[in-house]
């Protein structure tokens, strides 16, 4: 009985529960057995604490619920707070060159030689495309609206999800070697698989833009019934002070530029979205330094069933 009314929703099974519980209590457990008997001292008295019992629990499940959807609303509010918040610094950087490099063009194009002019559309182009990467995880970040219950979860090989990653990946950074390493077996994950994709090549874009990685090494493994995903660079790896909030928003305040005191764009914002993703999937994510040099970011989801776990 008070197990129903603290699983279910409302009042109404959870005092259903107490007067089936009452009556079954009354034939097989009091004498005559086997036979309805309300003659007895005390039935009032029990049937009332059989209610008692129904609604309390039924109202503090009720307000169980409630807080959880409270705590669940407020970080979503406060991730999309938060994004919003970086975005606002980020979007200035770039737009400000931009802006500076087209003003320029226009204003002194025919004095200026060939190579400047090349220079300044080279850089107009570095912008534009950060920017674009920029708006694909406010995107990611909007379809996925910060819960689990959003998630187009299917099956999916963990081999591709890797490939069309590395594939979209070098359309932007040609330059990095990309090396994959995947297990002879097909790993299957059910997961939304244009946000695992995001999640991978946000971590791939951090290794060449904060790492200084000129080559990436990534592979698959299977463990104890999850999937995990390595992404390791040979850059200049993370600062210790970092590791512990890599992946939470207010990295975003702790990176800043020494010289200037002005916030770099491309901070703060990629991690945390790829840790909201992951954690939605009911994975886990991190980050380490290789003894090898450079840096380690990883992320394990849950195996699908089709994988053999005999690993």
């Amino acid at each position: 009985m008070l197990l129903i009314s603290c699983v279910t929703q409302g009042y109404l099974y959870g005092m259903i529960a107490s007067i089936a519980s009452f009556f079954a209590v009354n034939y097989f457990f009091t004498f005559p057995y086997y036979t309805l008997n309300f003659s007895l001292i005390g039935y009032p008295l029990t049937f009332a604490t059989f209610i008692i019992v129904s609604i309390v629990g039924s109202t503090m499940t009720n307000i169980l619920k409630e807080g959880e959807k409270i705590r669940t609303q407020s970080e979503q509010d406060h991730l999309r707070a938060n994004l919003l918040r970086a975005l606002g610094h980020d979007l200035r950087t770039p737009l400000t060159s931009i802006s500076g490099s087209a003003s320029l063009l226009l204003e002194q194009g025919e004095k200026m030689s060939r190579q400047d002019q090349e220079n300044l559309l080279q850089n107009v182009r570095e912008e534009a495309d950060w920017l674009m990467r920029m708006v694909e995880n406010l995107l990611s970040i909007t379809r996925f609206g910060g819960g689990a219950e959003n998630l187009i979860k299917k099956p999916a090989a963990a081999e591709e999800l890797l490939g069309e990653a590395i594939e979209n990946f070098q359309k932007y950074y040609s330059s990095v070697e990309v090396n994959a390493h995947v297990p002879e077996d097909l790993l299957m994950v059910d997961v939304d698989a244009m946000l695992i994709e995001q999640v991978l090549f946000n971590l791939l874009q951090n290794a060449v833009i904060h790492g200084k990685a000129k080559r990436i090494d990534l592979k698959i493994q299977l463990k104890k019934k999850q999937v995990v995903f390595y992404v390791q660079d040979n850059g200049i790896g993370l600062p210790n002070e970092r590791l512990e909030y890599l992946f939470e928003d207010k990295l975003a305040d702790k990176m800043t530029d020494r010289k200037n005191g002005e916030q770099r764009h491309n901070l703060g914002i990629g991690l945390p979205i790829c840790r909201a993703i992951i954690m939605a999937h009911g994975g886990q994510i991190g980050a380490y330094n290789s003894p090898n040099g450079g840096a380690v970011l990883w992320f394990a989801l849950p195996a699908g069933r089709e994988n053999d776990y005999n690993d």
